[in-house]
């Protein structure tokens, strides 16, 4: 604590966690430690480190920006608003009116690089248009990055634990997404019979290679 309280003494508020270069995941803690007489007025988060005239951040849109209480040493970033996967800059602006001139001062900049988390399956809807002869599929997933992409596969099997039938493969990514789901269409593999009822599970698979799998759905084609 005494060494904390004179480098911060010493060239005003410091950045303590997580170290600089750290790998934290879409949530972090940010903390810092003020000098004396220093209040905390705001931190920002961004993917870009260039600076602006007055030390904060240039302009991005995906720069996260709190305004803080005065005695706060850390910030939570919400879970309502996480952080995408890659590497990220931060900084505190602190208020101290001893300053010349006067009176605000930027912590150092450090970084932290978030981790690809695993994607996540919310939901999967798989319909059958007999005129187009076309599947079509409805999935809400969530995963970390900018662009949401992801590879699916569908397994098709006539009994739950049978050997599979057939499967289908295809992309998604953010360009596919309509009110919070994911929509692809294609054909009917020829080797499903239409009439016949068959099994489906969905393997969903993001960039970094994490897989989540649905349950078994049944569907007549």
């Amino acid at each position: 604590m005494g060494a904390l309280s004179v480098a911060a003494t010493a060239g005003g508020a410091i950045p303590v966690a997580p170290p600089d270069g750290a790998k934290v995941g879409s949530t972090p803690t940010f903390a810092w430690g003020p000098a004396p007489g220093e209040g905390a007025s705001q931190i920002e988060v961004s993917p870009d480190r260039t600076l602006a005239e007055d030390g904060s951040f240039a302009d991005h849109p995906r720069e996260h920006r709190a305004q803080l209480e005065d005695t706060q040493t850390s910030y939570t970033v919400p879970a309502s608003a996480p952080l995408l996967e890659g590497t990220w800059y931060w900084h505190v602006e602190m208020i101290n009116f001893d300053l010349e001139p006067c009176c605000t001062s930027w912590t150092d900049v450090r970084r932290v690089v978030v981790a690809d988390a695993p994607i996540q399956l919310s939901s999967f809807k798989l319909g059958f248009i007999r005129g187009l002869d076309q599947l079509v599929l409805r999935i809400a997933y969530s995963d970390n990055s900018a662009d949401l992409r992801a590879r699916y596969r569908l397994v098709f099997r006539k009994r739950r634990h049978g050997p599979k039938r057939a499967t289908v493969a295809g992309r998604l990514d953010k360009g596919n997404f309509q009110n919070g789901e994911a929509f692809d269409s294609t054909r009917r593999p020829k080797r499903l019979e239409r009439g016949r009822r068959y099994f489906v599970r969905l393997e969903l698979r993001d960039a970094a290679g994490h897989v989540a799998r649905s349950r078994y759905l049944r569907i007549r084609l």
